[in-house]
């Protein structure tokens, strides 16, 4: 995979149950290896962690400046 975006399954499937705290972590080490993030738009409807990072100030943030797709 190179290292222009990953679609990171495992934490917005939500198979781990990470909470929103969690979640906002393994967010900003990816972010960091890569330079974004493909979610899946039904991983945003069925993980709350996620939905909870998103509907934060920070979660905007993540959408606007493109690390989250």
């Amino acid at each position: 995979m190179n290292n222009s975006a990953l679609a990171y399954g495992l934490i917005f499937d939500n198979l781990l149950a990470l909470s929103a705290q969690e979640t906002r972590r393994l967010i900003n080490l990816y972010a960091l290896l890569y330079q974004g993030l493909v979610v899946s738009d039904s991983w945003m409807l069925t993980n709350q962690g996620l939905q909870d990072v998103l509907s934060s100030p920070d979660g905007s943030l993540l959408i606007s400046e493109g690390i989250i797709k």
